[in-house]
């Protein structure tokens, strides 16, 4: 669904018109305005999950996600604003929600995904307000499973929504390259997967609650290569242990994909240094995926990742897939599970359905499955 502006008519300023008070035809004298244009999208995706082994009383649950089922639902409005020369003004408000209780997620927040004005010209886009940093759009092709409930990416639940608050972005795309950097002045100032309540600088710390990133991307159709690098400053009142601007929590990251036909491999390597972390500061993040149409409507897609931090026995393996048919070009039935290894003290969740209150007992392993459908509008 679309909703459209369209050029006004030229209209000839005369002392007639002025007498009669045609103040509207004044405003829009001398050349047309430029066409804008409004568009309206989303997704409302949601099923029944099961989750077993929760906790050191080992309970399960049958329960609907409010997050994700095959992808977190949303709606938005993004809009354009052709400013003449081949520039453009832009806007984007995305706003994430769970259809199981109608409530708002990213903390209550009306415009939680995203929230931004900017200008794109031929010379690349520069936009303003809440966005994705690039740790997000590195893994675009790599990343065959997406922000399922069942994914390699629970080991490392930021980098399905990394998100930065009054941040600064650039991206410009030339040859098959991908350029994109973000810098934000306060990253998050609500609860967030990493470091959060840390949106503001005082003045007398310039470090507090910063967060930069940037990416180099190279798509050649059938295959494709990537690299980020991001670095969250903590400040005062920081969770995740970033109480200082001195401690520091950075992700680099290394992916790549290759295409034949219906059939996409995918995999990559994030070294991350947490400073939040007092013993095992250093972990490595594996993945690999594979994702194959089996018919123009049947798809399925299985991946898998390691969690390892360095001098602990704390690690955790995700093996996950997912089975999706297609009703429609907008409608969609999808069954997806998965099951988790941890070792040592490692409690992570094979479930990225529900925010909290699914992790398992320390160095337990833990299944699910979930059954949903999803629609496009």
């Amino acid at each position: 669904m679309k909703f459209r502006s369209f050029p006004g008519a030229c209209a000839t300023v005369t002392p007639a018109l002025v007498r009669r008070g045609s103040l509207a035809l004044l405003l829009a004298a001398g050349t047309a305005h430029a066409q804008s244009s409004v568009t309206l999208y989303g997704i409302v995706d949601t099923g029944i999950e099961y989750v077993n082994n929760i906790g050191a009383a080992h309970q399960s649950v049958w329960r609907m996600p409010t997050i994700t089922g095959n992808f977190p639902s949303r709606w938005g409005l993004t809009g354009e604003e052709d400013i003449g020369g081949g520039n453009k003004a832009i806007f984007t408000l995305e706003s994430g929600f769970a259809p199981s209780t109608g409530t708002l997620n990213q903390a209550g927040r009306l415009f939680g995904r995203q929230s931004f004005v900017g200008l794109s010209t031929n010379w690349g886009v520069l936009s303003f307000g809440r966005q994705y940093a690039m740790s997000y759009w590195v893994f675009v092709g790599s990343d065959v499973m997406g922000p399922n409930a069942y994914t390699a990416f629970a080991l490392d639940p930021y980098l399905a929504q990394a998100r930065v608050d009054n941040s600064v972005a650039y991206r410009v795309k030339f040859n098959g390259f991908d350029f994109g950097a973000t810098y934000s002045f306060g990253r998050d100032t609500a609860p967030a997967p990493a470091g959060s309540n840390c949106g503001s600088r005082a003045p007398s710390d310039a470090n507090a609650c910063r967060d930069y990133s940037a990416m180099l991307r190279y798509d050649g159709g059938s295959w494709g290569v990537s690299t980020s690098y991001e670095k969250i400053y903590g400040g005062p009142g920081a969770t995740g242990g970033l109480t200082s601007s001195k401690l520091t929590d950075s992700r680099l990251t290394l992916n790549a994909y290759g295409k034949i036909q219906g059939l996409t491999i995918g995999g990559g390597f994030v070294r991350r240094i947490n400073d939040g972390r007092l013993i095992d500061r250093q972990s490595d993040f594996f993945y690999a995926g594979v994702s194959y149409w089996i018919t123009p409507v049947l798809q399925f897609v299985v991946d898998g990742g390691q969690l390892a931090y360095k001098d602990t026995d704390d690690t955790s393996r995700v093996v996950a897939a997912r089975l999706s048919y297609l009703l429609s070009k907008r409608t969609q039935l999808y069954v997806s599970g998965g099951h988790v290894w941890n070792g040592g003290n490692a409690t992570v969740t094979v479930s990225g359905g529900v925010a909290a209150g699914s992790d398992p007992a320390p160095g337990q392993g833990q299944s699910g499955f979930i059954v949903g459908m999803r629609h496009n509008f």
